[in-house]
């Protein structure tokens, strides 16, 4: 396995702030005020302006793709655009040797279970293919550490928690902090634990290139049965219980799988912390829980939801204050007071890979909600932000008329808006879409450029902040998933000094 090397992160980290710190204003926008706030005048460099405006609707849905694959020859060198595009693809974990693969970590060729592929489909796709990645990859960490069981944080429907369990016989204690969620858990455990059987059978005729055989035909071969009964038992008899708790760093992680997994209290127990895109807070406060429990031998977490994260130097005037905050983690960033901003943390969770791919422009309800907030300013000017919020019925809206009523009628000012003809509200919208949209979707386009960079910046200060610690032996980023199938693709992995 490759050594923790604290300075490397810390000088790569340094590269990602760098950059950030000359388009933070840029990143930490929020589209609502496009117009209001004219950003696309005010924030944008005249030369990266120009060059925008200057682009087709194609070229411009073409941005993000062309920030993977690099840019067509016949542009010019010295486009202003092209120079962002080149600076922010240098700064991809890849590039900058932060993120590592899977055989970096394991120093072997993994092989992935491959009968799940086969399987009835039990899990949606997106699942499947994460759940599937990271069941053999954590199955792989787990026998090459030794570790004995498993704590799922934030296990939500148990998906990863029982694939494990089936594919490879590992005690898992699944927690959340949900009770719904751990219903519907066990649920699907008994509800899978009776499938299991067939499902199996079917996957194997499958990876075997043979058409499912049914029941009819096992019975006359007369080994339905018996296999049948086998794989029933042996699902009955493997460990996964499920939690409804709210861990913590001063939680006795050992005595609660000890407990709950039924384990042998005189015996020495060695486990890893899992969680499959555990939101917010959670993740990060994850990597605590798994430097407090001295039995925790390794820590294997990918995260989402960035912005339901809460910063320590960034209070939203909008929301109540969380004192639980989990950004920045590092002693690097925390020194410099770090901060990055709701509107740029939403940004980071934009699936651009997936976006590269489909070579779309943003809706219209982008620019519908952005000349709403003219309209809000004129109509309603004494309407907080905080009651601003209409939620997403632009969808649910014939045109942009329809849409503005019922907003107004949302936030209470509906005898407001009511003074205006459909006549007046359409060529409201009429003038500033044709002088906005344009220049919207050129803004938001450039804008989503960074949305690699921020998560960069998220995940490389968990990532030094685990490698600062004199627990651990070794700390990576490594990509699990697809990025086109489940954007947020990377796993945190900690391991402790043995």
């Amino acid at each position: 396995m490759l050594d923790v090397d604290v300075d490397f992160i810390s000088r790569s980290l340094d590269k990602l702030l760098d950059q950030l710190k000359h388009h933070h204003d840029l990143v930490n926008t929020c589209m609502v005020s496009f117009i209001v706030e004219d950003y696309f005048q005010t924030i944008l460099h005249q030369d990266i302006q120009e060059e925008l405006l200057n682009m087709s609707n194609d070229d411009l849905a073409r941005l993000p793709s062309k920030l993977m694959v690099g840019f067509d020859e016949d542009l010019e060198c010295t486009s202003p655009v092209r120079q962002v595009l080149r600076q922010l693809s240098e700064l991809s974990l890849e590039k900058c040797g932060i993120a590592v693969s899977v055989e970096d970590i394991l120093q072997v060729k993994t092989e992935d279970n491959e009968l799940l592929e086969h399987f009835d489909k039990f899990m949606p796709e997106k699942k499947t293919h994460e759940v599937l990645a990271m069941a053999s990859f954590v199955n792989n960490l787990r026998t090459f550490l030794e570790v004995d069981s498993l704590l799922d944080i934030g296990s939500g429907k148990g998906y990863l928690s029982q694939v494990l369990a089936a594919l490879y016989d590992i005690p898992i204690l699944a927690v959340d902090s949900q009770v719904i969620n751990r219903v519907g858990a066990e649920k699907r455990e008994e509800n899978l634990t009776k499938r299991w059987g067939g499902l199996e059978r079917r996957a194997g005729d499958r990876a075997a290139g043979n058409l499912p055989r049914t029941s009819k035909q096992l019975k006359k071969s007369g080994t339905h049965v018996t296999q049948l009964d086998e794989r029933v038992e042996k699902m009955e008899k493997r460990q996964v219980v499920h939690l409804t708790k709210f861990v913590t760093e001063d939680s006795d992680l050992s005595a609660i799988l000890t407990e709950n997994l039924h384990l042998n209290e005189n015996t020495l127990h060695s486990h890893g912390i899992i969680g499959l895109h555990t939101c917010g807070n959670l993740a990060a406060a994850s990597i605590k829980i798994f430097l407090s429990s001295n039995k925790s031998r390794f820590i294997c977490n990918v995260g989402c939801c960035y912005h339901h994260l809460d910063e320590h130097f960034f209070v939203n005037p909008f929301v109540d204050w969380n004192t639980e905050a989990q950004f920045p983690m590092s002693s690097k960033l925390m020194e410099k007071k770090f901060w990055i901003g709701r509107n740029a943390r939403m940004l980071a969770a934009q699936p651009l890979d997936r976006l590269a791919t489909n070579l779309s422009l943003p809706t219209k309800s982008l620019l519908w909600r952005s000349i709403l907030q003219v309209m809000f300013r004129k109509y309603a000017p004494d309407l907080s932000f905080r009651d601003q919020q209409v939620g997403r019925i632009a969808s649910k809206s014939k045109d942009f008329t329809d849409y503005t009523r019922k907003a107004f009628k949302k936030v209470g000012f509906e005898n407001e808006i009511n003074k205006l003809s459909d006549e007046n509200i359409q060529e409201i919208y009429s003038d500033y879409s044709a002088l906005y949209e344009k220049k919207l979707n050129a803004f938001y386009q450039f804008r989503l450029m960074f949305a690699p960079l921020v998560e960069a910046i998220i995940l490389t200060d968990r990532l030094l902040f685990l490698a600062e610690n004199p627990l651990i032996e070794k700390a990576y980023l490594v990509r699990l998933f697809d990025s086109n199938i489940s954007p947020r693709s990377y796993a945190l992995v900690g391991i402790k000094k043995s």
